[in-house]
């Protein structure tokens, strides 16, 4: 015969066995969903990572780099170099097969990529709506200008060039009539440098020739185009040829409406990804 006290005690281990018992798997239970809850997390934030990783290398194949600034104006810092000095064309081609035939293998989810946008000779860089960066590898030129109208306030350019037989330096048509753009230029080379500190008007043609060799201006080797580019006004073009490489360092200032989107910054490039619940289809941004 069980005893009052030896009953008691058994009936104590049973509800202690059974709460220890049911509190081990509650903590199994919710263990095992934060650790989902932690895996679905990181597969949704390797998204972004992918993007900063492709937007990094596209910049690199391109041979620019991009920033911007807000405050009362958008700035916009530029450098790169003109021509590449490589089949870009191919660079890309190379960059696709990698990305299909290793990347996107080691990383998490379902993931397409279309660069078609950027090998056709000429890739393109938006900022939000107002600006467009052009990158023409076919044709070694660069240019920015605004998308919705906004004005040309401020241009830096400095540029370092591969060359020795620098002529001289010469306005295409006319010197400029004095305008609302402050424009600065410097430019330097393996024996020659000069600059320029003027002001001109955004909506005027004011064309810089950059004159090798001869006298003549048959022999141009580079242009630098501020204001009308022939397409839109407030632009500003470099224009090479292949005989020469340059390095340039181009800052502009454009006043915008408030209501301007600025942002993202992208790539005229798409990449769609999936995994589990999350799914996206975005252009490659630059940067977050």
């Amino acid at each position: 015969m069980i005893s009052g006290k030896g009953f008691l005690f058994t009936v104590s281990v049973i509800f202690f066995t059974s709460t220890l018992v049911f509190y081990t798997q509650q903590y199994v239970e919710n263990n095992f969903f934060r650790e989902e809850g932690i895996i679905n997390s990181s597969k949704l934030a390797s998204q972004p990572f992918l993007n900063n990783d492709i937007s990094f290398d596209l910049q690199r194949i391109f041979g620019f780099t991009l920033e911007t600034e807000y405050s009362k104006d958008l700035n916009i810092k530029v450098t790169g170099t003109l021509p590449r000095g490589f089949d870009v064309q191919q660079k890309l081609s190379d960059y696709n097969a990698f990305l299909y035939g290793t990347f996107f293998g080691r990383t998490p989810g379902t993931k397409t990529i279309d660069l078609a946008n950027l090998a056709d000779g000429k890739a393109e860089l938006f900022i939000g709506s107002l600006v467009e960066c052009d990158f023409d590898y076919d044709n070694n030129v660069a240019s920015v200008y605004p998308k919705t109208g906004s004005t040309l306030r401020y241009v830096d350019l400095n540029i370092d060039a591969n060359a020795i037989d620098f002529n001289r330096v010469e306005w295409v048509g006319s010197t400029p009539e004095a305008g609302d753009v402050l424009l600065k230029i410097n430019y330097v080379d393996n024996r020659n440098s000069f600059s320029i500190n003027t002001s001109i008007g955004p909506t005027a043609v004011n064309k810089l020739a950059i004159v090798y060799n001869a006298a003549s201006l048959t022999d141009i080797n580079a242009y630098v185009t501020i204001g009308d580019d022939g397409v839109t006004t407030s632009a500003v073009k470099i224009d090479t040829d292949a005989s020469r490489q340059l390095d340039y360092s181009l800052f502009v200032s454009y006043l915008a409406s408030p209501d301007t989107n600025y942002l993202p910054i992208r790539f005229n490039a798409g990449m769609t990804y999936s995994e589990r619940q999350f799914s996206s289809n975005s252009p490659i941004k630059v940067g977050n």
